[in-house]
């Protein structure tokens, strides 16, 4: 992980991100209003993955760490379109939804500016480090 000296709130954060992404996925899904944008939901999954991808850009350092996860989160986002199908009576899977997941990662995995965001947002919190 990278030098930050708050890493356990910035890893618990992701981990809680990555579980409110799981939750989010297998509810049923909530009533969204007619944008008339086509395929928004795609946009949806790309701006959610592209989160967890950037902020997995943010903690990890070495190129394995950052592989692992981007790995982790691609296959999290293909298994959960299968478990919309497999576990769930109001989802529907959805392979086009899985590309946007899996887009949006590779997406959030070049987003360098997020290692100096989060730095700069760590440096900035009070008091002592937790668990570094």
């Amino acid at each position: 992980m990278r030098p930050l000296r708050h890493r356990s709130l910035w890893a618990g954060t992701w981990v809680a991100m990555i579980a409110a992404t799981v939750v989010v996925c297998l509810m049923p899904p909530p009533p969204v209003p007619d944008l008339g944008i086509d395929q928004f939901d795609k946009l949806q999954h790309i701006a959610g993955y592209l989160v967890l991808g950037a902020m997995a850009r943010a903690l990890f350092a070495t190129r394995v760490a950052l592989a692992g996860a981007g790995i982790t989160l691609v296959v999290l986002g293909i298994g959960l379109e299968i478990a919309q199908g497999q576990l769930t009576v109001t989802r529907a899977p959805d392979a086009w939804d899985a590309v946007a997941n899996t887009l949006g990662v590779l997406l959030g995995l070049m987003a360098t500016p997020a290692v100096r965001v989060l730095a700069w947002v760590d440096a900035r919190i009070g008091g002592a480090p937790r668990g570094t």
